[in-house]
């Protein structure tokens, strides 16, 4: 893979997962959190469409999204919503 190639591939990918998982940063902490993971969970459908044919961005990255989610409301004291 070119330097070109792991831009499209790797790192457009890994940039747009890091803005769909700050979207849960206070799960756990909040009265409205049943709204905020069905948009975290569109976020990740969407996402997981968008990369059709992404090994990477559709295996690992979506994985990622859908265990961090849980970490992360965990962390807030939450219970694991995912």
């Amino acid at each position: 893979m070119n330097t070109e190639e792991f831009k499209v591939k790797i790192y457009g990918p890994y940039s747009e997962a890091w803005k769909i998982l700050k979207m849960i940063q206070f799960a756990g902490q909040s009265a409205h959190d049943d709204e905020l993971w069905q948009k975290y969970m569109n976020e990740i459908d969407r996402f997981s469409k968008e990369n059709e044919g992404n090994v990477f961005a559709k295996e690992t990255l979506v994985r990622m999204l859908l265990d961090a989610g849980g970490n992360i409301a965990k962390m807030n004291g939450g219970a694991d919503e995912v």
